[in-house]
């Protein structure tokens, strides 16, 4: 049977308790898109008019239209000029169904890589590590320099505050060794941030908090690809990613990007073998290209068909000019094959170094011990006042 709009149905979806948080016209927007997304809306029905839904549910027009313009962004309708707007007709009929869902910068070599000869007696690997340049940060503000915030107005004066609050109830014990997977209360925090906002599927025991991105990379391509198999990446992509693939002996093998993102048709054309393909769907580095959502439910069933995983780099997806971020892949993902990596870099300050990965269940003690290995652990101190 066809599946239409009720408002009645609209309303509940709106009183989910996770929705509660958000403001009105977000929770409009996230309730009619889970509508969708759970099959209770057929693609091609048609919505009510922003006038009226607005007069239905007593809020202002511009609550339901910023609502329409993100479900419009996002590609779950299409609105037609005279017409009205209709759920969008590409999402795949695999999506619909009667259960709800589950609950849940630029490249340059060091100056002293270039003028210092390497040690005698490096490995092979070490030696092409070497090579490589390594990757180099901006030291210094400078006009169009990637990947730096703005820090002179950073609020160092709450960020001490919550710093005292956390030596004075830790006291002694956050000089001590932490937990590899991440302090608790920051991993229900960034849960909890990464459901609200970036419309993921994800509970606090699948987060682990890292130093980086580039650790998350590094933990990758050490744990999931082996020497001299192939990886696939965007092409043009990311550079520090190619280095920690190139690092681990992997086989990197480029996929062209356009408009729309990463071409899932070159994805399902691609002979390699690859179990793996890292990703920047939201903000793709370099060109900035949105990935569509038609290409990110394609992206989830390739992965799902062949036991592949999705490497999705959210890097910058916090940085938009109007409306909301696009949802992130992890959250569309109902077959659980997305790593999902964030970073804190961008939001707060580069020097932090804390960064954090969104794991499927079956990965996180492997990535944990690995991490173990690696450093350790992140400073609790920072942790516990990051969470704050």
């Amino acid at each position: 049977m066809s599946k239409t709009f009720t408002l009645e149905t609209l309303k509940i979806r709106m009183g989910d308790a996770d929705l509660a948080p958000l403001d009105l016209h977000q929770r409009i927007q996230r309730a009619l898109r889970g509508l969708v997304l759970d099959g209770d809306l057929d693609p091609g029905v048609k919505l009510p008019a922003t006038r009226a839904l607005a007069q239905s549910l007593g809020v202002a027009r511009d609550t339901v239209e910023n609502a329409y313009v993100q479900l419009q962004r996002d590609g779950f309708i299409a609105r037609r000029k005279g017409s009205g707007s209709y759920v969008s007709e590409t999402i795949g009929t695999e999506l619909r169904g009667s259960a709800r869902r589950r609950a849940l910068s630029r490249e340059r070599r060091p100056a002293l890589a270039q003028s210092i000869a390497p040690a005698a007696g490096l490995s092979r690997r070490g030696r092409a590590i070497f090579d490589s340049g390594g990757v180099a940060d901006q030291q210094s503000v400078q006009a169009f320099a990637t990947g730096l915030p703005e820090t002179r107005s950073f609020p160092l004066a709450v960020w001490e505050r919550l710093q005292r609050q956390v030596l004075r109830d830790h006291r002694d014990h956050v000089l001590l060794h932490g937990d590899p997977q991440g302090a608790e209360p920051l991993r229900r925090a960034i849960a909890t941030y990464l459901n609200l906002e970036r419309g993921a599927k994800v509970r606090a025991e699948q987060i682990v908090v890292l130093s980086s991105t580039r650790q998350a990379l590094f933990l990758c391509a050490q744990l999931l690809v082996d020497a001299g198999k192939p990886i696939l990446l965007e092409n043009p992509g990311y550079f520090g990613a190619r280095k920690a693939f190139e690092f681990a002996e992997a086989r990197v093998v480029p996929v062209d990007v356009d408009a729309q993102g990463i071409r899932t048709d070159l994805l399902r054309a691609d002979r390699s073998g690859a179990a793996c393909v890292y990703v920047t769907p939201s903000h793709q580095y370099p060109t900035g290209a949105t990935l569509s959502l038609e290409r990110r439910l394609e992206l989830t069933r390739w992965a799902a068909e062949g036991g592949r995983w999705i490497i999705e780099d959210d890097y910058d997806s916090e940085f938009h000019y109007d409306g909301l971020p696009t949802a992130c892949v992890q959250g569309l993902d109902k077959h659980g094959r997305t790593i999902y990596l964030g970073t804190f870099s961008k939001t707060l300050y580069p020097g932090l170094r804390m960064g954090y990965m969104a794991l499927p269940e079956e990965l996180v003690s492997a990535f944990t011990r690995a991490r173990s290995i690696v450093d350790g652990h992140t400073p609790q101190i920072l942790q516990l006042t990051l969470a704050r």
